[in-house]
């Protein structure tokens, strides 16, 4: 296989979508030449073992990709100076990604990877998006109205691989030449079949803790599970709810809190009334402050104890209402 020009990489920042493309693109180039390639997370791995297999290279092919997630975990000093050596004088038969959601992790690390291969991948600036959406649906044949771009940002996750899986979603169920609509965006993320963060909302939202954990369980079994960004999903609606109970408290109709937020459709604003009957103003506050520290334990935490942790979380939020103790409420830190 041709070697690579940058042995070792570092992937930076929340962009998933664009470094996930990024990391197929090498994975591919790895394949067609009959390598491997190998995913752990640097909370649940061996730093010595991983430089141990960079080292002897691929049994199977020409050269082994290594892709190291979490990266920011990588803290003990004697996991940095095991990298740091490595990143000195890397095997010419493999690469080694670095890979983390932050755009920082230890100094000395970065510094070794240094500038030719580090990657920092940053989410879309607001003005940018419409034009993302519209020019994807138009690459797919269809047009979409100004409302239902708003829409889609509104309710999708700030990434382009989120954005492009709904879009793609939309574009399976309408035909080409269609001009896609809220109600067309609506009727995919709450009458298809597949189960995300909007339709575990609603389970949330009525206390409906049986149906909520079903719901939590296909997610996570699906392709696109990932637990970290599950909680950022359930954490911006929650705002949102938190701020729509803040306007019914002072008087204003159904009707009117929507408006006033942005909150268009009619499946998210009965969703949002449904739920706004549940939960009191300080319920939603604690519920904030429990999503602060489940995210914390999900990132520090071996990948095998996440579903128990979303289990335990979803208990506490719906059962009591997400009351913490005082030393959770502490590391909670501000999220209102």
């Amino acid at each position: 296989m041709p070697k690579h020009r940058t042995l070792v990489y570092l992937l930076l920042g929340p962009e998933i979508g664009e470094k996930h493309a990024f990391l197929r693109e090498l994975g591919d180039k790895t394949i067609e030449k009959g390598g491997e390639v190998e995913r752990f997370y640097a909370f649940d791995a061996d730093v010595h073992d991983i430089v141990q297999r960079l080292r002897t290279g691929s049994l199977f092919g020409d050269h082994r990709l290594v892709i190291l997630q979490a990266a920011e975990q990588v803290k003990t000093q004697a996991d940095v100076e095991v990298l740091l050596a490595y990143c000195r004088n890397p095997s010419p038969d493999a690469t080694l990604v670095l890979e983390s959601d932050e755009v920082k992790i230890h100094r000395k690390l970065q510094q070794a990877v240094g500038q030719d291969g580090t990657r920092i991948f940053w989410e879309m600036f607001d003005n940018q998006k419409p034009g993302w959406i519209t020019s994807y649906m138009r690459r797919q044949s269809r047009s979409i109205e100004p409302q239902a771009v708003e829409y889609m940002l509104e309710i999708v996750a700030n990434n382009t691989e989120e954005l492009r899986r709904v879009c793609d979603a939309v574009c399976l169920v309408t035909d080409a030449d269609h001009t896609v609509t809220t109600d067309d965006i609506e009727a995919y993320i709450y009458h298809s079949k597949i189960e995300s963060v909007f339709t575990l909302f609603d389970a949330v939202g009525t206390r409906n803790l049986e149906t909520s954990l079903e719901i939590l369980h296909a997610i996570l079994l699906s392709d696109a599970a990932n637990p970290v960004q599950l909680l950022g999903g359930l954490l911006w609606q929650t705002r949102r709810l938190l701020a729509f109970r803040r306007l019914v408290d002072q008087r204003y109709r159904t009707a009117e809190a929507c408006s006033s937020l942005g909150i268009k459709g009619k499946r998210a604003q009965k969703s949002m009334q449904e739920a706004a009957e549940q939960y009191t103003v300080t319920d939603l506050e604690q519920i904030i402050q429990r999503i602060a520290v489940c995210e914390e334990q999900l990132r520090s935490s071996r990948p095998g104890w996440h579903a128990m942790m979303l289990e335990l979380f979803l208990y506490d939020v719906i059962v009591r209402s997400g009351r913490v103790e005082r030393q959770m409420r502490r590391e909670a830190g501000s999220y209102l």
